[in-house]
C-alpha cells in the first residue's frame, strides 16, 4: 500500500435540561438538539461529490450515539461520535472548518448548546508508487513469498500518516502480514505469514540501505 485515506474522529456533546417527560416544556431535550447536528452534517457530507481515482470517495459515518437516563425523563445530556475518511481533494482542515461552522450556526438557536471535539486527525497518505522502496519490496516479496504483490491505495488509515509530517519527504509503504479479518471479533494473522514477513523485512532493509 502506497496511499490511503485520512481519518478524522469527532465527538459532539449536547447539553440540555432535565424535566419530567409529562412536562417537556420545563426541559431542553439534548437528544433533539443532537439530531439537529446529525441532520446538518448528513446534508454537508452528502453534498461532497468529489472522488479520488486511487482512494475512491470521501466517507462519513456517525458510529456511536448515547443519551438520556430513563424513559420518563427529558434527557439533559446526549453525545454522538463520527468518523470521516478524507481524500486529498477534500482536505482535513476544510472538513474541520465546515463542522465548526455547522456547530456555530446551530448554537445560535434558542436552547441549543453543542460542543465539538476533534479526537483524532490523520492526513491522507500519498507516496511515490515508483519509489525505490516500492520496487525493492515487490522484488523481495516475489522472491520470498513467491507471489506478485499488488500495489494498492486503501480506505483505512495507518500510522504512516504520522510520517507525512516529517520536514523532509521520504518514501512510505504499508506492507505486512494479514488477511480479511481486521476489526472483527476473531481478528488474527497466521504464524507462518508473520514469520515469513520477518524475513521479508530483513531483506528489504538490507537491499534498501545497500542502494
Amino acid at each position: 500500500v502506497y496511499a490511503h485515506k485520512g481519518s478524522i474522529n469527532y465527538t459532539i456533546k449536547s447539553i440540555g435540561k432535565n424535566a419530567h417527560s409529562s412536562m417537556p416544556e420545563f426541559g431542553v431535550n439534548a437528544i433533539d438538539n443532537l439530531l439537529l447536528f446529525y441532520n446538518e452534517v448528513e446534508k454537508y457530507t452528502k453534498s461532497v461529490q468529489t472522488t479520488n481515482e486511487i482512494l475512491g470517495d470521501f466517507i462519513h459515518n456517525v458510529t456511536v450515539i448515547s443519551g438520556g437516563n430513563q424513559v420518563n425523563s427529558i434527557p439533559e445530556k446526549a453525545e454522538l461520535q463520527g468518523n470521516i475518511r478524507s481524500i486529498p481533494e477534500v482536505d482535513n482542515e476544510t472538513i474541520k472548518q465546515n463542522l465548526v461552522k455547522i456547530i456555530n450556526e446551530l448554537n445560535k438557536k434558542e436552547n441549543v448548546k453543542l460542543e465539538l471535539i476533534f479526537d483524532y486527525d490523520k492526513l491522507p497518505v500519498f507516496s511515490d508508487k515508483n519509489s525505490e522502496l516500492v520496487k525493492i519490496a515487490k522484488n523481495v516479496a516475489k522472491d520470498i513469498i513467491k507471489e506478485e504483490i499488488p500495489l494498492l491505495g486503501i480506505s483505512g488509515t495507518t500510522d504512516a500518516a504520522e510520517f507525512t509530517k516529517a520536514k523532509q519527504a521520504f518514501p512510505i509503504i504499508i506492507f505486512g502480514p494479514g488477511n480479511e479479518t481486521p476489526h472483527q471479533v476473531d481478528e488474527n494473522v497466521s504464524i507462518d505469514n508473520y514469520l515469513e514477513m520477518v524475513d521479508v523485512y530483513k531483506r528489504i532493509a538490507v537491499d534498501f540501505l545497500n542502494k
